[in-house]
């Protein structure tokens, strides 16, 4: 999951996309609750595709690659 799809934007700064690991990007991201962070990367936001191009991957699986990011960001 998320070194395939998620990584190329996540992992770099210069993406503009909340790096995971920066902390502050993600309490600002996540100040309308996590299920806004699902909502916005199921439907995709700004430059972000629907699912980040993970179109194989279940809304489930999906949630759980957002977890991780979340947790690895705290």
């Amino acid at each position: 999951g998320y070194a395939t799809y998620c990584s190329a934007c996540h992992s770099n700064k210069a993406i503009g996309a909340p790096v995971i690991g920066d902390k502050d990007a993600w309490e600002e991201a996540l100040e309308k609750g996590i299920e806004e962070v699902y909502e916005n990367g199921l439907n995709g936001i700004n430059s972000m595709p629907p699912k980040g191009t993970a179109m194989d991957m279940s809304a489930e699986e999906f949630k759980k690659v957002v977890d991780y990011i979340v947790r690895s960001s705290k």
